[in-house]
């Protein structure tokens, strides 16, 4: 059976060992490394708007993939009576720019709800509300979410699966690497998308 490691507790670390330890169940014993767990991670102390954003070059077909895979996700918590729970809200949302050129058609624009190109007269009233000078931008609603409630809640997703969990400082984990190729273990540091 194949050997995972994952390592970290937070968003990101979290959100990959419970998608491979429900999708592998059976096919490879993952094991979550962390010096913390919630309510002890960074991630606890913050918040997130969804939305795909300094993307680099990332093609769009993937950023409307894996965004879309999120979205999905924080739509069926939502619609699963889960959101006051666990920290996801529905939000009205603008994006705006001054850029010359205006604001391109977002690849994302079917995933979220209501995406709609914003008319010059809405434009030029928050140009007037904002002291700028917008020269495109587009409405929709998407979701925010609170770690400190998903966390948990992934927490016991994963612990549910009856995988592992460590508790490591950083140094130990290191070994964790420089030992991967003898142990033949794949260790994966929390890196993607939610789901």
């Amino acid at each position: 059976m194949k050997q995972i490691v994952v390592i970290g507790a937070g968003v990101n670390g979290l959100c990959v060992a419970v998608q491979l330890a429900e999708r592998y169940f059976n096919l490879a014993n993952v094991t979550l490394i962390s010096e913390e767990i919630s309510p002890n991670t960074t991630g606890d102390g913050s918040a997130g708007l969804w939305g795909p954003y300094y993307c680099g070059k990332t093609p769009d077909h993937k950023l409307v993939k894996w965004s879309s895979e999120t979205h999905v996700f924080f739509h069926e918590l939502w619609m699963h009576g889960l959101a006051g729970k666990i920290g996801v809200c529905l939000q009205p949302c603008m994006r705006l720019t001054t850029d010359p050129n205006g604001y391109p058609e977002p690849a994302w624009k079917e995933i979220v709800f209501g995406c709609q190109k914003m008319t010059e007269p809405e434009l030029k009233r928050l140009s007037n509300e904002h002291g700028r000078c917008y020269t495109g931008g587009y409405h929709f609603a998407t979701f925010t979410c609170e770690p400190s409630g998903l966390l948990p809640y992934l927490f016991n997703r994963f612990i549910a699966v009856g995988v592992a969990l460590g508790h490591k400082n950083w140094l130990e984990m290191k070994r964790c690497y420089q030992f991967e190729d003898r142990w033949h273990v794949s260790v994966l540091h929390g890196y993607t998308k939610l789901f």
